[in-house]
């Protein structure tokens, strides 16, 4: 009876032995995502909105494929949008970027907006006999649609284009807009001081483009003025509204003419100078040909009216030659 019990066990331990190599899942990795949630309380009708938010994996082996679904309420599916796409593969990496995109309509109702976004990971490759064990993750989603604009941005960098004798003088700033609605300063305004020269300006440009709302761009404007060779110091005065300005001050030099590198010709302007070349030869071979066809032509026309004054010139010397 003993034998028989302990025979019994033996062939389960045996069982569960051969089984660990025959059918062996794969570990699962370990995955987060940071942010988890996706927000906003400031979102306008007609708004674009986009946050990045990372897949981080502890000790990544392989690639993964993933499958995102959002879960949010029917009337603002199409609102949202994920980059790369519903499927895509996370490659060997610690930190992989997910941007996930809010477009509100024009006619959204005002309100808050709350849902998840659920992606399921697997790996890229098992082995045969192997299940692969999913891995899932939760973004929640939180935004409120407002008709409150909200005006905050700051001004991150700005720059003088670099340039040569007599170039117009150009400077672009960074704007990093934090607001629902889009940005531009009121105007800004130049003062310049050159070496051996009076004081120029004030230079005043109003006419910017603008930012829009959650991004950062750079945005450029070109002064009036056109500044010789030599150094030079600038005096900017930035107007945020017209009860806050920001000041900056900084010194350049404009460089002689053909100092600075001149960019590479675009495909298209060596396309173009080359279909005009062709167009040309074709042209001209086209007027030769057409010239030669209407000489033939000329020459079938006229040959008859040849042949009459030939014979009437040799009846005019036989005449002659009677007399």
């Amino acid at each position: 009876m003993l034998g028989k019990r302990l025979f019994s066990i033996f062939c389960v331990l045996l069982i569960i032995f051969i089984g660990s190599f025959w059918f062996n899942p794969q570990k699962a990795q370990a995955l987060g995502v940071s942010p988890p949630w996706v927000k906003s309380d400031r979102l306008l009708r007609g708004s674009h909105f986009e946050q990045i938010v990372y897949i981080n994996q502890g000790d990544p082996k392989e690639s993964l494929l993933a499958k995102a679904q959002i879960n949010v309420p029917e009337e603002i599916k199409d609102w949202i949008s994920i980059n790369p796409g519903m499927e895509f593969t996370i490659p060997i990496t610690r930190l992989f970027p997910l941007t996930v995109i809010v477009d509100i309509p024009q006619n959204a109702k005002l309100g808050r907006y709350a849902g998840e976004i659920k992606i399921t990971t697997f790996p890229e490759t098992k082995g045969a006999g192997q299940v692969a064990i999913g891995v899932g993750l939760a973004i929640a989603l939180d935004f409120t649609v407002t008709d409150q604009a909200l005006i905050d941005y700051e001004v991150a960098a700005w720059k003088i284009a670099p340039m040569e004798d007599r170039w117009p003088l150009k400077i672009a700033f960074i704007l990093d807009n934090k607001g629902n609605a889009r940005v531009r300063p009121q105007k800004v305004v130049a003062r310049l001081e050159g070496r051996g020269t009076p004081s120029l300006g004030p230079f005043e440009i109003e006419d910017w483009d603008y930012v829009g709302p959650f991004q950062r761009g750079e945005i450029m404007a070109e002064f009036p003025i056109k500044l010789a060779e030599g150094p030079y110091s600038i005096k900017l005065q930035f107007y945020k509204t017209e009860s806050e300005i920001l000041e900056f001050k900084t010194s350049f030099d404009v460089l002689s003419k053909g100092t600075l590198p001149r960019p590479p010709k675009p495909w298209w302007f060596w396309a173009s100078i080359g279909f005009g070349t062709a167009l040309a030869v074709v042209l001209t071979l086209a007027a030769i040909k057409f010239r030669l066809k209407i000489m033939r032509i000329f020459a079938k026309i006229s040959a008859p009216f040849i042949n009459i004054k030939r014979k009437f010139g040799k009846i005019m010397r036989v005449l002659k030659e009677k007399e």
